[in-house]
């Protein structure tokens, strides 16, 4: 019984252990498994109770390029975004490089999937704009169909309102409109049939229609021979028109007659069957075409020459694709004159339009005559000012004469006195200290508020003066042996030279030759031996120190060694140095 009771245990222990543990896994999946060139491809890896390091890398990439060589994922998903580069066929694997499973067990494996990548396909589009057959129902085409052939003529019977027009594109793809029911009117009936090809390309087919009439009637205007429209199914009256019958050729034909504007209009049809109104009086014919700027509808008309207003010449506008007369002061101009009729109040008037801003109201001749006496009132005051004006020029250049000498004395004095205050360049070269009004700190102040202008070379940064018993000190060599050259190459010039403080044999060295050199350029050279005071040496001047600047002496030839004098004028300003 005890047997049986410890297997028991041991069986629910290993369970509970087993469904504790989970297995670590990876995935590799792609957005697309084909993807053409210039696209892209989403590849998605997925890592399941581990983490680390792992790698996404394309197997060739011409193919296909993008991925990882090292990313870290942990316990999820992370995308990687592929460029198809070429057709070819590509590997993109995911691997393992530093892992672990959730367990701190070493985790190694790889996945991987395969992506196709094709050349965009090429479709090259018809430019076939031919129909293969065209017609008209219960009518014959003359001459007869033909592909090349773009223009027909058919011969319908009197009171035909419709016509069905067939057509057949020569190639599927190709698209026809002006097929199907056309209405007709009596006379000439010009109807286009366009064919569309596959890449746009169009071709236009004409039908000529002449529905045949009883007795037409024939005029001529401008020219031009029309036929006119007696059936009054094909008429729409204007607004503000009422309808009524006139006699042309003692044949009574349907016309129009408003009592606002005093017109009677009747309808004419060209030789390609376009059908407009024209005004009809004592047996002439003026086209009637109404325009609508915004709520007011014009029917314009032509000024006499001698009513077109001052500065303005005849011209054309274009409004809703149609040719206006029109006047303008330029060409260029956005605004025109209309003369023309308000057919709602048969009131004529000119009328200012505004081709940018697409407006129009009356044109105030009124208040354009008041602005040009104003203009012209100005003109005249300009022309006295003008006078004036030219008068006081004459008084002023008299003057101006008069005082040239004296003026160029005064130039010639300004300039003299400029060039006395021309300041002298002076070179400082000694420390800087970090406090205490001594070195450079104490100097170029001074010498700036003298008028000079100051350079400064420091030897050595200092953080107090020596006299504290405690100092610390960076010493600036290297600085100045490049401050030097670049001074050199810039073509820097200085007219005087003074030295202080100098830390090792080195920058003695240094200082000697680069004085020597400007000594020989004309500089003035004068040295200031700060060792010490009272006999006694500064604080960290040693002996070496003192031996440097005997050297620095010997370089610098003439100077006489005692006590040190200053002189007022500080171009001939001498140190005289006792070691």
């Amino acid at each position: 019984m005890k047997n049986i009771l410890k297997l028991f245990l041991a069986f629910i222990i290993s369970f509970v252990t087993f469904s504790s543990v989970k297995a670590a896994s990876i995935s590799i999946s792609s957005s697309v498994s084909s993807a053409t060139v210039g696209s892209s491809v989403i590849i998605t890896v997925r890592g399941n109770d581990l983490a680390g390091k792992f790698s996404l890398t394309s197997s060739n990439g011409s193919v296909l390029s993008g991925g990882a060589n090292s990313f870290w994922m942990e316990n999820g998903s992370v995308s990687y975004t592929f460029k198809a580069n070429s057709a070819g066929t590509a590997t993109v694997t995911l691997s393992s490089l530093d892992a672990a499973d959730f367990n701190g067990n070493p985790f190694s494996g790889s996945k991987s999937v395969v992506v196709t990548v094709k050349n965009k396909q090429v479709i090259v589009l018809s430019s076939d704009s031919s129909l293969s057959s065209l017609g008209v129902e219960n009518a014959t085409l003359s001459p007869e169909f033909t592909s090349g052939n773009k223009e027909y003529s058919v011969s319908l019977e009197p009171d035909t309102t419709s016509i069905n027009v067939l057509a057949t594109t020569n190639h599927g793809g190709a698209s026809v409109s002006g097929a199907g029911t056309r209405e007709v009117t009596d006379g000439d009936n010009r109807l286009e049939i366009i064919v569309t090809a596959e890449n746009g390309t169009t071709s236009t087919y004409i039908i000529n229609a002449n529905v045949k009439e009883y007795d037409p009637i024939e005029v001529k205007t401008d020219n031009q021979s029309y036929t006119v429209v007696r059936k009054k199914t094909s008429l729409t009256p204007p607004n503000n028109y009422q309808e009524t019958t006139i006699k042309i050729n003692d044949t009574d034909v349907p016309a129009f007659h408003s009592d606002i504007t005093g017109y009677t209009l009747v309808a004419l049809k060209d030789n390609e069957g376009n059908q407009n109104y024209y005004i009809y009086e004592n047996n002439e014919y003026s086209l009637y075409k109404e325009y609508n700027f915004h709520g007011i509808i014009l029917y314009p008309e032509e000024l006499k020459e001698k009513d077109i207003p001052n500065n303005y010449k005849k011209t054309t506008i274009s409004y809703n694709d149609s040719e206006i007369v029109a006047y303008k002061i330029k060409k260029s101009s956005k605004y025109a004159l209309i003369y023309g009729m308000n057919v709602e109040t048969g009131i004529q008037n000119i009328y200012m339009y505004d081709a940018k801003e697409d407006t129009i109201q009356i044109y105030n001749q009124e208040e354009i005559e008041t602005i040009n006496e104003q203009t012209n009132m100005l003109m005249k005051i300009s022309i006295g000012l003008g006078t004036l004006s030219i008068v006081l020029i004459g008084i002023i250049i008299g003057i101006l004469i008069k005082n040239k000498k004296n003026h160029k004395k005064k130039i010639e004095k300004e300039n003299s006195r400029k060039e006395e205050e021309t300041m002298n360049n002076i070179l400082l070269i000694n420390d800087m200290a970090g406090y205490g009004k001594v070195a450079l700190s104490a100097m170029i102040p001074i010498l700036s508020n003298m008028k000079f202008q100051v350079y400064n070379l420091p030897t050595a940064l200092v953080s107090n003066t020596l006299d504290y018993g405690k100092f610390d000190i960076l010493e600036t060599t290297g600085y100045m042996k490049n401050s030097m050259t670049v001074w050199d190459e810039l073509g820097f010039a200085f007219d005087t030279i003074a030295t202080g403080f100098l830390v090792s044999e080195e920058q003695t060295k240094l200082v000697a030759e680069y004085c020597e050199k400007k000594k020989s350029q004309g500089a003035f050279i004068f040295v200031d031996p700060i060792m010490g005071d009272d006999g006694i040496l500064y604080n960290g001047v040693t002996e070496n120190t003192v031996g440097y600047m005997r050297k620095m002496c010997k370089v610098l030839k003439g100077i006489d060694l005692s006590d040190i004098d200053v002189i007022d004028d500080f171009s001939e300003l001498t140190f005289y140095i006792k070691l």
